[in-house]
């Protein structure tokens, strides 16, 4: 349901958007430019622009307007799935909402791409479909195998969009949290001992491990 820019377009002279003027003038050819940048779907798709003229110095004159020209905004689908990110409730189709995944632009790793379209949102190198608790059969951080099929809201169809597991139990959701792989460096060694002795055996390790 993501996916809008944001309504704040900027020009490179300041406008009215059903007013422009210019101050331009002289004899001659002259020529401004209007620049819209930033445009959002709601805001701006279908919007019409056109151009009025003058030359108040000539009495005999009137008003010169050019034809309209139409501005077509194409609505972002990162998915690819035919629904764009603005109607879709899952952008990345990696099984997880993306009102889960923080909303519009949340970027727990900071990597420049919000979580709703970021298929390892912490940036730890596991993807946030496996953190989450799905399945990813051929590991392209899609959830599944294959290419998703969608119902009409984006959405993968078969799968259940539980809640994100948090296996730590510490408030943060494990797709959103930086982990490392747990690695044994240094392991149990061989004992000898008479019958009835105890045996201790201890081994050390890096990572986020229990």
């Amino acid at each position: 349901m993501f996916g809008n820019a944001s309504t704040n377009s900027s020009a490179s002279t300041s406008y009215n958007i059903n007013d422009y003027t210019t101050n331009q003038s002289g004899n001659g050819s002259n020529s401004a430019t209007l620049t819209l940048s930033n445009m959002s779907y709601d805001d701006y798709n279908g919007a019409l622009v056109r151009v009025q003229v003058s030359a108040p110095s000539f009495a005999c004159g009137e008003d010169t307007v050019s034809c309209v020209a139409k501005i077509t905004v194409i609505p972002v689908d990162t998915d690819g799935d035919g629904v764009p990110d603005r109607e879709d409730g899952d952008d990345d189709n990696d099984g997880i909402l993306d009102v889960d995944e923080g909303g519009e632009d949340l970027d727990t790793d900071g990597d420049g791409i919000p979580n709703r379209i970021d298929l390892d949102s912490d940036g730890d190198g596991c993807n946030d479909v496996i953190e989450a608790g799905f399945t990813d059969g051929d590991d392209d951080g899609l959830v599944g195998s294959g290419t998703p099929t969608v119902d009409e809201t984006g959405k993968v169809e078969g799968h259940s969009y539980d809640t994100p597991q948090d296996k730590d139990s510490d408030g943060t959701k494990d797709f959103l949290q930086v982990s490392t792989q747990a690695v044994v460096t240094s392991h149990p060694i061989d004992v000898i001992r008479q019958g009835g002795d105890d045996a201790e055996f201890s081994a050390t390790f890096t990572g986020d491990a229990p």
